[in-house]
């Protein structure tokens, strides 16, 4: 049975290979070769690299695959927090979100495999395709074997997170031999529950038996996957709990995408925490009696802060999930049907997502956006340096977020959506990323969360992870945090600057690459007038040719 397997291969084929690469690359095409052989529909997918169509075939001696690069990334902007393998994997993940295929074969090398699993267990892929994973021992395995020290920076991190994460859940661990399992286990890997030994292809010892025997296999662990293709029942009923001080000027627009939603079975919480400007307060009375049909609540209360206001919120939630929205951002209509539906396919605890930052003030930004920020989920490592959790805006069991006992309330502290979901993970509850951008996040300069005393707030968010630990420990940890996490102001302005530049430049590099559009145009036609033009002497000198001839007849008529 012809079935449709895609390799994902975490390397540029046009680029040499190292003595660590090369049994990577080896394995990929020789896999992809071997697949064609046994008549399956192969593509190969160059997750690194890139060619121009038309090119052709970027390997020889690939006939039957298909070769494949992922398309260029739509515009310039930047991407938080900055990880090139995190971005790449963003990448595979759309890919194959718009091809259907049987089978996915990953490397854990670069994590190439790891926002396709986020999306698999909370979205679905196309097809529902069984996916395995070949075990390297990634970019931790790489260093001792290079004999160098892991770099410690955020990027290192998420990147090693993300090979370790597209081994677990993958529906298959494919090792070498056991002593990459034993070799795992020393370095807490977690493998799924089926887990196979074969050879590398390129390794001397890949004999076809050992390797058609799995491919009949394969497709029978469709009905083993721990992601159910429709799982039973409905999304489920939702509560959106909102706080709100001071926010008139952007709180319509915030109620008004959730008025827009594609998902009816929701409600709303807003609670005033003390608004002390006169407009904002009016506003707020203004939408109560907008909202009064919807059954929408208004609450007003003394100010105890945002953290304070959203507990308020979630206390009076009947639901069994509550999503928490901030009120100076803008949902995307799709955000709570596919936060409800995530939730409901992942089973999983709280689920936070990708969003859009944009400023300004209109209440539609969707052409205005300058970042995009793709949340990473329970990396505890990653996360003691910087929020790569998520934003306030995350769906959460109701029953887990009164057992955590809500968000801290302490005046003055503004990453209180860091400590939370920080404290999630440490719990052991499930967090998971639905990778997809469903919220539009209004950065404002002057907002609490920047005019905050950041040193301390961040020692609130990291004290807790150093524990009970000695004071050496402390002392290495915090300075560990000074060199690479968001540190003190100056660093903070250094960020917010080199955030504005980096727009700026974004800016510049679009309506540059809109003038080289323009320029090809023009260009093309400049080639297209030259060619008719070539065209035209041409059949001018044809024409002198023959009236030549006639002349010469005329004239010299034995000649």
């Amino acid at each position: 049975m012809q079935a449709r397997h895609c390799v994902v291969a975490p390397f540029d084929p046009a680029a040499t290979a190292d003595e660590w690469l090369k049994p990577i690359r080896t394995h990929c095409l020789g896999l992809a070769t071997w697949l064609q052989s046994q008549h399956q529909q192969v593509t190969l997918l160059y997750a690194v690299g890139d060619v121009t169509p038309g090119d052709g075939s970027p390997l020889p001696g690939l006939a039957g695959v298909e070769q494949c690069f992922l398309p260029n990334p739509e515009g310039t902007h930047p991407h938080l927090p900055p990880c090139a393998d995190l971005e790449l994997s963003v990448r595979v993940s759309n890919f194959l979100g718009s091809r259907e295929f049987d089978f996915i074969h990953f490397q854990d090398w670069k994590g190439a495999g790891f926002v396709a699993l986020q999306r698999r267990r909370t979205l679905g892929l196309p097809g529902e395709p069984v996916i395995t994973s070949t075990v390297h021992g990634g970019t931790e395995r790489e260093m001792e074997c290079r004999g160098t020290f892991p770099a410690g920076t955020m990027g290192h991190l998420i990147s090693c997170h993300g090979e370790r994460w597209s081994v677990l859940h993958a529906d298959v661990a494919i090792l070498a031999n056991a002593d990459l399992k034993t070799w795992g286990q020393q370095h807490a890997w977690e493998f799924p529950p089926t887990r196979v030994t074969l050879p590398l292809f390129g390794s001397g010892n890949e004999g076809g038996t050992v390797w058609a025997q799995w491919l009949q296999e394969l497709p029978g662990l469709r009905s083993r996957s721990d992601v159910p293709a429709t799982p039973a029942g409905t999304p489920p009923a939702l509560t959106v709990c909102m706080a709100h001080h001071n926010h008139g000027a952007y709180l319509a627009a915030a109620l008004a995408s959730l008025a827009a939603q594609t998902f009816a079975d929701f409600t709303v919480i807003v609670v005033d925490d003390g608004s002390t400007d006169a407009d904002s307060i009016a506003t707020f009375d203004s939408l109560e009696s907008q909202y009064q049909h919807r059954g929408w609540q208004f609450i007003r209360s003394i100010n105890r802060g945002a953290s304070g206001a959203r507990n308020h919120a979630a206390g009076l939630a009947e639901t069994s999930h509550m999503v928490f929205m901030d009120s100076d951002n803008v949902a995307r209509p799709e955000m709570l049907e596919v936060l409800g539906k995530a939730v409901h396919r992942s089973g999983a605890d709280a689920l936070s997502c990708h969003f859009l930052l944009f400023d300004g003030d209109i209440p539609s930004p969707a052409a205005s956006w300058f970042a995009e920020y793709h949340a990473v989920g329970p990396c505890l490592e990653a996360g003691f340096l910087t929020n790569v959790y998520g934003d306030t805006n995350f769906i959460i069991r109701t029953e887990v977020f009164q057992k955590l006992g809500g968000f801290r309330e302490i005046s003055g502290f503004s990453l209180e959506d860091w400590e939370f979901l920080g404290r999630l993970v440490q719990s052991g509850y499930d967090l998971d990323v639905v990778p997809k951008s469903l919220f539009y996040y209004r950065h404002l300069p002057d907002s609490f969360s920047r005019r905050g005393d950041f040193h301390t707030n961040h020692l609130r968010v990291i004290q807790p992870v150093m524990g009970d630990s000695p004071f050496w420990v402390k002392r290495a940890l915090l300075g560990w945090f000074g060199s690479e996490g968001p540190g003190g102001e100056s660093t903070r302005q250094e960020l917010l600057q080199l955030q504005e530049k980096i727009a700026q430049l974004s800016t510049e590099v679009e309506r540059l690459q809109q003038a080289r559009l323009e320029d090809k145009v023009r260009l093309k036609a400049a080639k297209e007038k030259v060619s008719r033009l070539r065209e035209k002497l041409l059949t001018q000198q044809v024409k002198a040719s023959k009236f030549g001839q006639k002349l010469r007849r005329l004239f010299f008529p034995g000649k």
